[in-house]
């Protein structure tokens, strides 16, 4: 693949631009440990591509669940 192309993930781009969506203290990611300001619809420490991972890959188990098979 190119380097110029940009993949978006099956289950679309998270919209992080929300004051709620940041904190003056970084904390550990809870799905990679790296440090981050940012925080998750729940709060949680959280990188943006890691919740957007996260949620491109629990799309794809169910629609895979669901008889639709997407690529990983």
């Amino acid at each position: 693949m190119p380097s110029h192309e940009v993949v978006v993930p099956l289950a679309g781009l998270l919209d992080w631009s929300h004051p709620r969506h940041y904190d003056d203290e970084a904390r550990p990611c809870w799905h990679c440990g790296a440090a981050t300001n940012l925080r998750d619809g729940k709060k949680l420490p959280s990188c943006k591509v890691c919740a957007e991972a996260d949620r491109a890959e629990i799309t794809r188990i169910v629609a895979v669940y669901g008889g639709a098979v997407l690529p990983c």
